[in-house]
């Protein structure tokens, strides 16, 4: 089996490898996985990785990228004899990232992220233990005295992450590597887009082309939230646990300027059965398509969830760009 998929990963191996470090970058790029947004409702404020392919591109590669989606998410139904509902609108208005390979087989990561929710689908009643209130930070207040919530666009969340590539094919994208994210505490509770927890994930990375034209992508991993989640109103009553979280993609080179892909993303529930409403996993399916112009690379994409936790519909476009290397610029 190991030996069928070799062959069929081979192809023109020796001129990939001889090729200059710039256009095995690009090359790499163009066989990134689609990679959707990790947004639905409250998944959103936890330091969940993107689908990210195994193999670091040349050393002194950067990556930056610029992105903006939207993920839409409604529900209601009786829990406990209590109605809950929630209809949010998540807005990542930008997401700036940059991906640094320090190393062939090492790269660092930075990612930032402006966002906030929709003002006018801005509904979280939400239940917890059969009780009357609402447990949502800002919703018991609008509810009962008319109060604005005071949730506003900013910083929400920032992520940094290193992956390490520790088994690579000749052909420069299958591989297998290890990532680590870190995503720290945010600084405004009352806008519910960061968990209010220092979270650590630690993610499984499998990238494999087939025939010089189809790469497969694999992630997967576990979040770890530490301290207490702070999108509750009485924060320290409720917890967030760690959870499982996964991804897989494929990507077909239509040609040397056009790539499509398609992906599909989960995670289990970080929270614990007493806020039984959102206590369900997620699952997104998306497609999309990615153009390259050149350096610059401009991605568009949408999906829709597959189970009852998942989003209702979500949507991305990104645009990037690939340097040449700023050092080790040898073949």
């Amino acid at each position: 089996m190991a030996l069928a998929l070799h062959a069929l990963a081979a192809g023109p191996t020796r001129a990939q490898e001889a090729a200059p470090p710039l256009d095995r970058a690009l090359r790499l790029k163009l066989f990134d996985p689609v990679s959707p947004p990790r947004n639905t409702l409250f998944y959103s404020g936890f330091g969940i990785p993107l689908l990210r392919r195994a193999s670091v591109a040349p050393a002194g590669t950067l990556e930056p990228t610029l992105r903006t989606s939207r993920t839409h998410y409604a529900e209601s139904g009786f829990v406990d004899g209590q109605k809950n509902r929630v209809d949010a609108l998540f807005l990542e208005h930008l997401r700036i990232g940059v991906t640094l390979a320090v190393h062939d087989r090492v790269a660092v990561w930075l990612d930032v992220q402006v966002a906030g929710w929709d003002e006018r689908r801005d509904v979280f009643r939400i239940h917890a233990r059969g009780t009357p209130e609402f447990v949502i930070e800002g919703e018991e207040s609008k509810a009962r005295d008319g109060h604005a919530t005071g949730r506003h666009e900013n910083l929400s969340n920032v992520h940094l992450g290193t992956l390490v590539t520790w088994l690579r094919d000749p052909d420069g994208v299958s591989a297998l590597g290890t990532s680590l994210l870190f995503k720290p505490k945010g600084n405004r509770r009352a806008d519910i887009t960061n968990s209010g927890t220092w979270d650590l994930a630690l993610t499984m990375h499998g990238s494999l082309l087939l025939a010089d034209t189809v790469a497969l992508h694999a992630n997967g991993g576990v979040v770890v939230p530490l301290g207490q989640p702070w999108i509750f109103q009485s924060p320290r009553e409720f917890h967030a646990r760690y959870f499982f979280q996964g991804s897989g993609g494929v990507t077909v080179a239509v040609t040397d300027w056009l790539s499509l892909g398609a992906a599909i993303e989960g995670a289990r529930s970080p929270w614990e059965r007493a806020v039984r409403f959102i206590d369900r996993a997620t699952l997104n399916a998306s497609g999309g398509a990615r153009l390259r112009l050149g350096r610059f690379f401009i991605d568009v994409g949408g999906g829709a969830g597959l189970i009852r936790g998942g989003s209702d519909w979500l949507f991305w476009v990104e645009l990037g760009y690939v340097t040449e290397p700023l050092w080790g610029a040898g073949p």
